[in-house]
C-alpha cells in the first residue's frame, strides 16, 4: 500500500511540473511551446562499456552521464539529438566516461 501512495505522490510530482514556455510571434500571430529554454543541444550515445550505457555527448565532446535518463526515455535510440537542461551532480557512479548529471528537462530536436 506504502508503494502505490508513493507512486501517486511521484506521478502528481511529475505531472504538475511544466517546463513548457509559449511564445507569440508577433509577425503571423501563431503560438509556438518552447520546452528546454536556453538547453544545451546533445546527441544520445551507447557506450556499451561496463558500468557506462548511455550518454549524452555535447559538441566540445564533453560527455554527460544521465543519471535519471529513464524517468524521461524508456526506449533509448543511439545517435538521437535533444535538448536538455541539467544540473550537475556529485554521486559515485561505475561508469567514468562523463560527469553525472540530473536531467531537469528534454526534449526531442
Amino acid at each position: 500500500m506504502k508503494n502505490i501512495g508513493l507512486i501517486l505522490l511521484a506521478s502528481f510530482v511529475m505531472l504538475s511540473c511544466n517546463s513548457t514556455k509559449n511564445i507569440t510571434n508577433t509577425s503571423n500571430n501563431t503560438t509556438q511551446k518552447i520546452k528546454c529554454e536556453g538547453g544545451k543541444e546533445v546527441v544520445l550515445t551507447e557506450l556499451n562499456l561496463d558500468g557506462c550505457s548511455w550518454v549524452f555527448t555535447i559538441p566540445d565532446n564533453v560527455r554527460l552521464l544521465p543519471i535519471n535518463l529513464e524517468e524521461y526515455i524508456a526506449k533509448p535510440t543511439n545517435n538521437k539529438r535533444y535538448r536538455i537542461n541539467y544540473r550537475t551532480e556529485e554521486v559515485m557512479t561505475t561508469c567514468m566516461a562523463g560527469t553525472p548529471v540530473y536531467i531537469e528537462c528534454l526534449e526531442e530536436i
